[in-house]
């Protein structure tokens, strides 16, 4: 009862001196943990490179532009020529202009200096076109088309902005559509274009944040604790407070414990910080464990909190353990001396 009595005055001389500094503690104790939360949550959206999935508009095959954009096609031939006399017959038939950049390298391994890609991911590459079989007895054509990694950007609902039909799918059209009049005689006329996705958007957007929960659970694992180091960093320092300025001393005399001078500050921090860690929840919840309970969200940083106090108050209380047997010894034996030894 005595300890009780002692915990609840000092949670109210703590509380006045969390009130007398009311901007410091809104800041501290709920600005800057909801702050940290948000910067968290919205965290994963850095994954997200603004690519649009879901189903597209039905329109027309677009054609080749006339000089590549200004860039350099690389292609390899590994047919003896054959691949190479595609190439040509198909640009021509696209009306790609004869000043273009058209460059072949020999093997696929000089595609990468020939194409350097910059921070961006993006070289001065039109596209890379690597013919491996051409066959016009068995009519089999095997090629393989590559462009930048910073070009996979996939946007359904603006296809002029979309590498797909602005490169990929003019390119693979014209050398396809060459082969085909090659083997038939007639050339078949430019289908229309339909771009779409497996994914729509809500599935890729779950996608991205299940995606960064993988990659960074270690680190989020970590992140979740610096949110209880508010608490954690603020019980030594207002205990080491009290004993710079005399007021340990004081209590000490007066016959206040260890115990309870812990307790209530834990117990006052932990309300004034309550509203953070609901919200804390709250703002996880909903942003990054969707599929997971609110209850949990919101009592698991509580029960954190609870054992994060438990572990400090141990820590502070075990050295008065250790020497409190030899504190009573010297009670005991108050006139005990060392004997000096003879001169």
């Amino acid at each position: 009862m005595r300890l009780i009595t002692q915990i609840v005055a000092l949670s109210r001389k703590n509380a006045l001196v969390f009130i007398r500094r009311s901007w410091t503690t809104y800041f501290t104790c709920l600005i800057l943990p909801i702050l940290w939360s948000v910067y968290v949550a919205q965290s994963k959206e850095n994954w997200y490179d603004g690519s649009v999935y879901g189903d597209g508009h039905i329109g027309a095959l677009r054609s080749l532009p006339n000089d590549l954009k200004d860039n350099t096609l690389v292609y390899v031939d590994e047919t003896s020529g054959a691949g190479s006399s595609l190439l040509a017959r198909a640009l021509q038939g696209a009306g790609v202009s004869s000043t273009a950049k058209i460059k072949q390298v020999a093997t696929v391994a000089d595609i990468g200096p020939e194409c350097p890609e910059g921070m961006s991911q993006v070289s001065s590459c039109f596209a890379a076109v690597v013919f491996h079989a051409l066959d016009a007895s068995a009519q089999t054509l095997n090629y393989t088309i590559k462009t930048d990694t910073g070009l996979s950007l996939i946007d359904v609902d603006k296809p002029k902005n979309d590498v797909q039909q602005e490169r990929l799918m003019p390119l693979q059209w014209a050398l396809e559509s060459t082969f085909v009049a090659d083997m038939t005689g007639s050339k078949p006329s430019p289908p229309q274009v339909w771009e779409y996705t497996n994914l729509s958007m809500a599935d890729y957007k779950d996608k991205i944040r299940i995606d960064f929960l993988k990659a960074t659970r270690d680190v989020v694992a970590i992140v979740l604790i610096v949110q209880f180091l508010f608490v954690a960093y603020q019980l030594p320092g207002r205990m080491t407070t009290e004993r710079a300025i005399g007021l340990s001393e004081h209590l000490d005399v007066m016959g206040c414990s260890t115990l309870a001078r812990v307790l209530s500050w834990h117990a006052c921090m932990s309300l004034v910080f309550m509203a953070s860690w609901v919200l804390y929840g709250v703002i996880l919840g909903l942003l990054v464990y969707k599929h997971t309970s609110l209850g949990i969200m919101i009592l698991g940083p509580i029960r954190e909190d609870a054992d994060t106090g438990g572990h400090y108050e141990h820590a502070s209380l075990s050295p008065l353990r250790r020497i409190w047997p030899a504190r009573r010894l010297q009670r005991r034996r108050p006139g005990c001396r060392r004997a000096l030894p003879p001169a």
